[in-house]
């Protein structure tokens, strides 16, 4: 199963969309976190101003309780009156009614020391019936009430329970004041009964947060009323409420629920007032902001995404448009790559591919020199403007006029020809000459091709001193033979066959020398009187007039004569040469022959043989082939020649239709024909002419294009290979009478007939 891939257009389409979102999120969670800061100091200072109203109110009730209490103390008859009547009481109980003057007020009770009774403004109690039937105050027994409430030294508060009717609330809050104020010994104490649910309704202010509760605690950290104690009723969670600092903030955790408290301790009450809010109440509005924050977020991320895509939808038209070529161009040969992978794939195939040629091209440079420097030798170029013609691409260049062979020799048989093969001539010779190294499997010697200029010769001691310089590098004695100078480019065979006959005298002249040609007693051709070039002229005559039997005949008399003229091997060699580059390079000239010659020049195997009778064999053998391939040639019929030029040319416009450069001239130039005879050919076998084949082509495969792809036309104009788009519209409607949008929409609308 293909694996699942992301294309890179998506991928930078995502990285660009996580470039947008990463600082957005960034902003938004700083933000969130900066406004959850200022939620809780607000919660925080909006808890102290509560809790300072509510310490505010509770001291000026408890100081209003204070200036009661003093009046009571300086009120003889409250003090010291023992009614006797019920007159006398209900009048007395009517002085201690201050319920009008603080609403907090619920009852007042007054106890007198070494009295019997606690006088209320609403009856009378005996402290051990006060204690267990009207109100049983918080840690106190019956019989203990009157013993506790003389003790008492300074103002308490205490939580206590009705016993006597029902309330609103059964829970009671009393503040008990010993009388006189600050006396050491008191003579009384006034007790100022509070309902609890007044008391809540004052901790209790109006709040938006439904899970806000307030509490107050005494002196000790008891709580005396809570506003929800229903909420807030878990004896962990109340301990750990009960235990903070008396002033400040704090958070408490009760198991995974938290809780933000705030508390503030009143200097003149001694009391403690608290409010609790949890964390889910609190953030409660943070949460509706981030909810918003994040639709928001949402919003600007959409909206960038819809940008980003625009832009890149935009900006990526010329890249898609560059794929599509690719597409084209390297089929299936970018495997399983999509998107800008496919231009990668497209870069790495070039990359490859010119490596590989760069690698080839100069391993067949070095060979395609070695070709033509041995065809040199062989005599295959008349001028030096075609020698340079051809080897101008592969950095083969001769500039100058007069040319020697030279041949170096290894007096002691070793392996030194491939050291010398490596050397550069140009190394040992003078900056005005030109020199070429030829590597032939000839044996041990190294072939060297000499040129300059007639006014700046080699002299004896120049050869000399390349001798020394030689030798010194190889470290070997080494004989060098030197061919006469020749001004035209086929007199180098002729040069290569005097160097060989002048190694042929080190014998004589002495080895790991400089042997010139000229100073051997060669007899040279000519001297004797005999001279067959006007043999080789009438050879060459019939030759290119097509009597080939008469050229044979001759050939064959000419060897007979060459065997039994020839005073010395070398005068032999010299004129069988001759005969073969004459035969040979008028049958390698005639039309329609592919000249099949050896990779060793003829003139090279030539000096290698040894005898009168292989020469001759030698001689006959090569001309015979020639002749056999100019027979063959003239039992061909000139349709299988039309035919066989028609194979090609057909082969190479289906190749090369597509290259916008394409000419006649290029056609010409690949098949080494003219261009008139490929015109009349392909137009003698096909009825059309070459131009209108080519466009034959691309028009079907722009048509198929258009049918089965989206490229613009402007993509199809380059893939098919024509110059502008004009052009291509132009030709398009006069073929088809319809322009090419119009026939896309035509395929289109009718698949069946697709092409």
């Amino acid at each position: 199963m293909a694996k699942w891939k992301l294309s890179l257009w998506n991928k930078y389409l995502l990285s660009y969309l996580l470039v947008l979102l990463l600082p957005v999120l960034l902003m938004g969670q700083i933000v969130y976190v900066h406004f959850i800061g200022i939620l809780k100091e607000q919660s925080t200072e909006a808890n102290r101003t509560i809790l300072s109203k509510i310490s505010e109110q509770m001291d000026n009730n408890l100081n209003e309780f204070l200036s009661i209490a003093a009046l009571i103390s300086r009120s003889s008859q409250l003090m010291e009156a023992d009614p006797r009547t019920t007159a006398e009481l209900g009048k007395l109980l009517g002085q201690l009614d201050y319920s009008a003057a603080n609403e907090y007020i619920d009852e007042l009770i007054v106890y007198r020391k070494n009295s019997e009774l606690l006088l209320s403004n609403k009856s009378t109690y005996l402290p051990v019936i006060f204690n267990n039937e009207v109100f049983q105050i918080d840690g106190w027994n019956a019989d203990e009430v009157a013993e506790k409430l003389q003790a008492l030294r300074g103002p308490v508060i205490k939580t206590a329970i009705q016993k006597t009717r029902q309330a609103v609330d059964p829970k009671a809050i009393v503040y008990m004041v010993p009388i006189p104020l600050n006396a050491e010994q008191p003579q009384g104490v006034v007790m100022f009964v509070m309902q609890e649910y007044k008391l809540k309704r004052l901790i209790t202010p109006a709040s938006p947060m439904s899970s806000r509760s307030s509490f107050i605690l005494d002196s000790s950290g008891a709580i005396l009323t809570q506003s929800q104690p229903q909420l807030y009723s878990k004896p962990t969670y109340l301990e750990k409420v009960t235990k903070l600092p008396g002033e400040g903030g704090a958070t408490v955790m009760n198991g995974s629920d938290t809780y933000h408290v705030s508390s503030l301790r009143s200097n003149k009450s001694g009391l403690t007032f608290v409010t609790v809010i949890s964390d889910e109440e609190l953030m409660r509005s943070a949460v509706q902001f981030r909810n918003r924050a994040l639709v928001a977020l949402g919003c600007i991320a959409f909206a960038g995404a819809i940008l980003i895509y625009a832009v890149m939808r935009l900006n990526y038209n010329p890249i898609k448009r560059l794929i599509r070529l690719t597409e084209a161009r390297w089929g299936n040969k970018l495997g399983q790559a999509i998107g800008l992978e496919k231009l990668h794939a497209a870069m790495d195939k070039a990359e490859e591919a010119y490596k590989a040629w760069e690698a080839q091209s100069q391993t067949a440079i070095g060979a395609r020199q070695q070709q033509q420097l041995a065809e040199l030798l062989r005599g295959g170029f008349d001028s030096i403007d075609l020698f340079n013609r051809s080897g101008a691409e592969i950095g083969l260049v001769l500039t100058r006029n007069t040319y020697q062979v030279v041949l170096i020799e290894q007096v002691r048989r070793g392996n030194l020809i491939e050291q010398l093969s490596s050397l550069n001539p140009s190394d040992y010779l003078p900056e005005a000459l030109e020199s070429f190294h030829i590597q032939l499997t000839t044996g041990e010697r190294a072939i060297w091709i000499v040129s300059y200029e007639p006014d700046d010769p080699m002299t004896a001691e120049r050869w000399r001193t390349m001798h020394r310089q030689l030798v010194e590098e190889t470290g070997e004695q080494l004989t060098i033979g030197i061919g006469g100078a020749c001004t035209t480019l086929d007199g180098l065979g002729k040069s290569y066959i005097e160097a060989v006959s002048a190694l042929q005298y080190s014998a004589v002249l002495g080895k790991n020398n400089v042997i010139l040609f000229q100073n051997t007693p060669v007899e040279q051709p000519g001297d004797n009187g005999w001279d067959p070039s006007e043999q080789f002229a009438r050879i060459r005559e019939l030759l290119t007039r097509g009597y080939t039997d008469e050229a044979a005949r001759l050939t064959e008399e000419l060897v007979q004569l060459i065997a039994a003229r020839s005073s010395t091997l070398y005068l032999a060699t010299y004129w069988c040469y001759e005969l073969i580059h004459t035969v040979t390079k008028v049958v390698s000239s005639l039309p329609n022959v592919q000249a099949q010659s050896p990779s060793i020049p003829y003139v090279a195997l030539l000096t290698q043989l040894e005898s009168f009778e292989d020469l001759m064999i030698m001689v006959q053998k090569v001309c015979a082939e020639a002749y056999s391939q100019l027979a063959t040639l003239e039992d061909r019929t000139g349709e299988d020649v039309k035919h066989e030029l028609y194979n090609r040319i057909l082969a190479y416009l289906n190749e090369h239709a597509f290259n916008h450069q394409f000419t006649v001239s290029m056609l010409a130039e690949d098949l080494s024909s003219s261009e008139a005879s490929l015109r009349r050919a392909f137009k003698e076998a096909s009825g059309t002419t070459i131009f209108q084949y080519v466009n034959e082509l691309r028009m079907n495969k722009a048509k198929s294009l258009l049918a089965t792809t989206d490229m613009s036309v402007h993509d199809i104009v380059e893939v098919v290979g024509y110059s502008d788009d004009s052009s291509f519209i132009r030709k398009f409607r006069q073929e088809n009478g319809l322009t090419p949008g119009d026939y896309r929409k035509n395929q289109c609308a009718n698949p069946s007939r697709i092409q």
